[in-house]
């Protein structure tokens, strides 16, 4: 299981490695998370997410804030029964990490 070791403006270690741009993180794995606006989630941006069944998204939108989940992507998840919170990255990094092992879990996170 990859737990997230840190997070900093523009840079996230996860496991091993350290990402320099926007990722999805799973226990198993780290997935690019190349969205298609800079300032917005959308229901495409999350395909990879919502395929894995997760039983939890934890949103990092940013150390300002800035990347807003559209409401479209928060009733698309509601729809399919998937819990989701939205934090600033720093935060929804600590919370994927309590609730590692506790379930399918995936962790969004804007971090440039």
């Amino acid at each position: 299981m990859f737990g997230i070791r840190y997070c900093l403006p523009g840079e996230v270690g996860v496991g091993p490695s350290v990402y320099r741009s926007d990722v999805i993180v799973f226990p198993e794995r780290v997935a690019p998370w190349n969205r298609r606006h800079r300032e917005a989630v959308t229901t495409e941006d999350i395909d990879e997410v919502v395929r894995y069944e997760p039983d939890l998204v934890i949103f990092g939108n940013g150390f300002a804030q800035r990347v807003e989940v559209k409401a479209e992507v928060r009733d698309y998840l509601r729809k399919r029964g998937i819990r989701f919170v939205i934090f600033p990255t720093p935060r929804a990094s600590k919370i994927f990490n309590r609730h590692l092992g506790a379930g399918r879990i995936a962790a969004c996170l804007a971090v440039t």
